[in-house]
C-alpha cells in the first residue's frame, strides 16, 4: 500500500469518525441528558468540513495530486474547535458535578461523582478524527513529493553512483600523490642544503659553498610561510637548528648576516646579533 492509498483511507476514516462524534453527545448524564454536537454551531461546522474532506478524500484518484493542503487545513480547524469545545465542556462537566454533590450532601448521599460522568465520547471522537486527518495530509504531502520526481533506471543509478564512486577515488588518490611529490621536493631541498652545510664546515675554502647555500635559501624561501615551513623540515629531519647551523658557518658578522637574510626579511629572526628567533 503507497502513501497515497493510505492517506486515502486515513482521511476517509477519520471523516466519518468526527461525523460519528458530532452525533455522538458531548456532554451527558446517564440517561436523563444528552447534548450531542449537532445541536451547536461548532458540531455544524466541524460535521459540515468533515463531510466535504470525506468526499474529496473518496474521489481523489492517484492521476491527480493528493489534496493534502485540504486535509492539513480542514484537519487543523476541527481540531482547534474541538480543543476549543474540550475546554469548555469540561467547565460545564465541573459545574455540573459540583451541583450534583451539593443536591447530594443536601440529601445526604454518599456517592462520589465526578466531571467525566457528564463528559461524552463525542468530542473526544472529534479530537482523535482531527488527528487522522493531519496524518493523512502527511501521507499525501509525502506522495506528492515522491510523484513529482521522475522514475529512476536502478541500472543507471547503479552505473552513476559507481562513476561518482571511482571519481572521487581518482581524486582521491591524485592529491594524495600531489602531496607525496611535494613532500618528497621539500625533503630533497633540505637534503642538499644540509649537505652544503656539512661540506662548507669541512672546507677551508667555504665561499663558493656559502654562495650556493645563499642561491639556495633565496630560491626556497620565496615567503614568510616557506621560510617557516623550511625551519620546521629542518629541524624535524636533523634535530637540530638551522639558524644556529647557518650562523656557526663564519665568524664574520657580515658573512653571518647575509646566509639568514632571507629570515632576517621575513621578519623571522632578530636583525640583530645574536639574531634570536622572534616569538609568533
Amino acid at each position: 500500500m503507497n502513501n497515497f492509498e493510505k492517506s486515502k483511507i486515513c482521511a476517509v476514516l477519520s471523516s466519518i469518525i468526527i461525523i460519528c462524534g458530532c452525533f455522538a453527545p458531548w456532554l451527558k448524564f446517564g440517561n436523563f441528558f444528552r447534548d450531542p454536537g449537532i445541536n451547536g454551531i461548532d458540531g455544524a461546522i466541524v460535521i459540515t468540513l468533515a463531510i466535504i474532506t470525506g468526499v474529496i478524500a473518496n474521489y481523489s484518484q492517484k492521476s491527480k495530486s493528493a489534496p493534502s493542503a485540504l486535509y492539513g487545513i480542514f484537519g487543523s480547524i476541527i481540531l482547534i474547535i474541538a480543543m476549543f469545545d474540550v475546554f469548555t465542556a469540561t467547565t460545564r462537566a465541573k459545574d455540573m458535578a459540583n451541583s450534583f454533590r451539593e443536591l447530594q450532601q443536601y440529601f445526604l448521599e454518599t456517592d462520589s461523582i465526578t466531571f467525566l460522568s457528564f463528559m461524552g465520547p463525542g468530542l473526544f471522537m472529534v479530537l482523535a478524527g482531527s488527528i487522522g486527518l493531519m496524518i493523512s495530509a502527511f501521507f499525501a504531502s509525502s506522495w506528492e513529493n515522491s510523484d513529482s520526481l521522475p522514475p529512476s533506471d536502478p541500472q543507471e543509478t547503479f552505473n552513476k553512483t559507481n562513476e561518482l564512486a571511482n571519481a572521487i577515488e581518482l581524486n582521491f588518490d591524485t592529491q594524495l600523490m600531489s602531496k607525496k611529490n611535494e613532500l618528497d621536493e621539500n625533503e630533497q631541498k633540505v637534503a642538499l642544503l644540509n649537505s652544503l652545510i656539512v661540506d662548507a664546515g669541512k672546507s677551508m675554502f667555504s665561499s663558493s659553498k656559502k654562495s650556493e647555500i645563499s642561491d639556495l635559501l633565496n630560491n626556497i624561501c620565496i615567503s614568510k610561510n616557506e621560510c617557516e615551513k623550511l625551519l620546521d623540515n629542518y629541524a624535524n629531519l636533523y634535530n637540530s637548528d638551522l639558524v644556529s647551523k647557518l650562523l656557526n658557518l663564519s665568524s664574520s658578522y657580515e658573512a653571518k648576516k647575509t646566509l639568514i637574510r632571507p629570515f632576517i626579511e621575513y621578519d623571522i629572526v632578530e636583525e640583530n646579533f645574536p639574531h634570536e628567533r622572534k616569538m609568533l
